[in-house]
């Protein structure tokens, strides 16, 4: 069963390729949660554990996403948003809460996490040799825009980086070094200066709340700050880099959508558009604006923007209530000496800051790490497992 488990954070990508099953789109991503959920299921000898778990504000969540989809121009469109990027997701999280027994158990699922990231990462490097990239340069390898692709790495990174700070032996330090590494350099080569900024200041939370040395930890720090002013120094001169704040660069794209996105929140406050339905109804806002600098805008770039508009004024109370007992309990297990706490906390840190600028849950595979990440940080087993080091999955 856990083999099973494991197997879906490893291979995320699997949402990427769609099948029908009775004339019902599927990705085969959302056939594997949906298979894994029915094995456990009819093997399962406990009964269901709930305690911990926010479900008050994950119901109210659901609710104003049904709410909204109700009220949508284009309800296909957001009940398959609703099954692959909520369902499925939250699916997954719950059987990994009930399936995850033990300290060991629990790394191993972020470990596959790590792995499929550094499969994504050599991916990506074929990719970048044969040349087939952006046509601003940037690796996108088989995601939709390169910024997809940083999304999908930097948890992964985070995670590899979490084995490596408390890693004891060489050969423990040398896999997850190397799994970093490869992750690293996919991640950089996307030129997601939102996941970069986002990503280090995970990285610097990891560093503060982990169990390397004083000394060791100050070394991190400062090779993470020179290694972000040599990017700078780096990218200054570059294209990208002199565009963003230009008349028709990435921040004056941003600042319409945003603006566009606000618009529609004030005429529909507290339903919102419905699941998916917001490149439909921004560009009919279109008249309103001068000519878009983006037109292929399925999402607000703004993850707080993105739960407004698609489940409402509720399920953006939902969400912001869920973050806050999420940090609330992850910051009480990490008084507790939890290394879990402190992997679960530095992931969201990165989803939000990189969720300022663009939508880090509203894909298949950044909602599953997302409720997984969520579940695992309100699990019995996270208070079962303080006081122990983090050390390799094969402990």
């Amino acid at each position: 069963m856990l083999h099973l488990l494991y197997v879906i954070p490893a291979l995320l990508p699997l949402y990427l390729i769609k099948i029908s099953v009775f004339t019902i789109p599927f990705t085969v991503l959302e056939l594997a949660i949906y298979a894994l959920f029915l094995i456990w299921f009819f093997q399962k000898k406990e009964t269901f554990s709930f305690k911990n778990f926010p479900w008050p504000p994950v119901a109210l969540l659901l609710a104003g996403l049904i709410v909204s989809t109700l009220f949508s121009q284009n309800q296909t469109i957001s009940l398959g948003i609703m099954k692959g990027w909520f369902f499925a997701p939250l699916v997954f999280a719950f059987v990994a809460s009930q399936v995850l027994k033990t300290e060991r158990q629990i790394k191993g699922v972020f470990a596959a996490l790590v792995f499929g990231g550094a499969g994504i990462a050599l991916v990506g490097f074929y990719y970048f040799f044969i040349g087939d990239l952006t046509f601003d340069g940037r690796l996108q390898a088989f995601y939709l825009s390169p910024n997809h692709m940083a999304m999908a790495v930097a948890p992964a990174l985070l995670a590899g980086l979490w084995f490596l700070f408390s890693a004891k032996s060489s050969a423990e330090k040398a896999v997850w070094g190397l799994s970093s590494a490869l992750i690293f350099f996919a991640f950089y080569f996307t030129y997601s200066y939102a996941g970069w900024l986002a990503a280090f200041f995970g990285v610097l939370f990891l560093i503060f709340f982990s169990s390397v040395s004083k000394n060791s930890k100050i070394a991190i720090a400062g090779f993470l700050m020179f290694a972000v002013f040599s990017l700078t120094v780096f990218q200054a001169g570059g294209e990208k880099f002199s565009n963003i704040f230009s008349e028709r660069g990435q921040f004056a794209s941003r600042l319409t959508i945003w603006t566009a996105a606000a618009e529609l929140i004030k005429e529909h406050p507290i339903v919102g558009i419905g699941p998916g339905m917001f490149q439909e109804e921004y560009l009919a806002l279109q008249p309103q604006f001068p000519p878009y600098l983006e037109w292929a805008v399925p999402q607000p770039h703004n993850v707080f923007l993105a739960f407004w508009l698609q489940t409402g004024i509720f399920g953006l109370i939902a969400f912001i209530w869920l973050l806050i007992l999420f940090f609330k309990r992850g910051f009480e297990m990490i008084k507790k000496d939890s290394g879990t706490a402190v992997l679960c906390l530095s992931l969201m840190i990165y989803i939000l800051l990189h969720g300022l600028v663009d939508t880090t849950y509203w894909k298949n595979d950044l909602a599953v790490i997302f409720w997984l990440t969520v579940f695992v940080n309100f699990s019995e087993l996270q208070s079962q497992t303080v006081k122990k080091s983090v050390l390799s999955v094969d402990e």
